[in-house]
């Protein structure tokens, strides 16, 4: 451990800012049966007012979220679970968003031309 972690260290410095890119793509079908491609992008950089880096936020926060609505009775499974299909969505995502974590999406309907941004 204490190799890995020097080895890493010397890699990665601690104190040089970092950035966080996460791309998200989802395809298939809409109700009418046309093709639908979603794609969600978010860009989490160094935090200096906090000292946090990217990497310490999206994984920090996360986890901070799941536990919260672990606690809250949000999720109310227990054991083993599909993250995917026992956290609330949208609720997750607000939550990251109330941490300064903010997705852009892009809808397209026809796999040429996209459709609509939010």
């Amino acid at each position: 451990r204490a190799l890995t972690e020097a080895l890493l260290d010397e890699a990665l410095p601690r104190d040089v800012p970092d950035v966080i890119l996460i791309r998200i793509t989802l395809e298939g079908r809409d109700e009418e049966g046309n093709s639908r491609r979603e794609v969600y992008s978010a860009e989490v950089r160094y935090d200096a007012s906090h000292g946090l880096m990217g990497m310490q936020q999206t994984t920090g926060f996360s986890i901070a979220i799941v536990a919260r609505m672990l606690a809250d009775g949000t999720v109310t499974k227990r054991g083993t679970l599909y993250q995917e299909k026992v956290i609330p969505g949208e609720a997750f995502v607000a939550a990251l968003a109330a941490n300064g974590i903010e997705f852009s999406r892009c809808i397209e309907l026809d796999e040429q031309r996209p459709a609509m941004r939010a």
